[in-house]
């Protein structure tokens, strides 16, 4: 009888022990969510916005008619989001669709405001190509084709490694079709014909590996 009293109290005090740890234990608050930054733009996003317009921009420069009105959104509007902006620029997301806001014609972005497709077909465009078109670096797509531009083909067009699909026919282009051409080793499918190349094709189109359409 005395050993089973022993080990009642025994077991009383326990208890005791366990349920005064219990209440002192200090419960940790739960992290609150991160909250993401109320700015959607960095100085390095304004910095490729600013660029990636000005370019643009040179291009349109270069076309002198544009009878269907398929660059009337090419607009600037004024950067007010940093002291540092003196001039008229692309506020984003003017030249790209953002949250459901439309962007210039034509254009398409990735999520760095990058540029990856420019599709002016068949805009009854007439002009030039500006070198400045070399300066979207991450273009996969360009499609000018079914328009009236003239003039040679930029040899900068060579410096667009990330081109996958090149459509420039049915255009009045001359001169020799550059054999920087061979530098796209991304290039899928190049369409020239319809206009007034001269001379030969340029060996160094060889080189375009995964070429399938021609």
């Amino acid at each position: 009888m005395l050993n089973l009293r022993c080990t009642l109290h025994l077991l009383s005090i326990l208890t005791i022990i366990i349920n005064s740890a219990m209440a002192a234990e200090v419960v940790a608050p739960a992290p609150s969510p991160a909250t993401s930054s109320s700015s959607s733009f960095s100085d390095h996003d304004m910095a490729v916005v600013r660029a990636q317009s000005q370019s643009v921009l040179a291009i349109k420069d270069a076309i002198t008619h544009d009878n269907s009105s398929c660059l009337a959104s090419w607009t600037t509007t004024t950067n007010t989001s940093s002291s540092n902006t003196t001039s008229d620029v692309a506020a984003p997301p003017s030249y790209c669709s953002f949250n459901g806001t439309a962007g210039w014609f034509g254009l398409l972005c990735d999520d760095s405001f990058h540029i990856t497709s420019l599709n002016l077909s068949s805009c009854n465009l007439s002009g030039s190509i500006s070198p400045s078109l070399a300066l979207l670096p991450s273009l996969s797509l360009l499609d000018l084709s079914h328009n009236n531009f003239s003039g040679p083909m930029p040899s900068s067009l060579g410096n667009l490694t990330q081109l996958q699909t090149l459509y420039l026919s049915y255009n009045t282009f001359s001169g020799l079709i550059p054999s920087s051409l061979g530098n796209l080793a991304k290039l899928r499918t190049l369409h020239l014909d319809s206009n007034d190349f001269s001379g030969l094709i340029p060996s160094s189109l060889g080189n375009l590996a995964k070429l399938r359409t021609l």
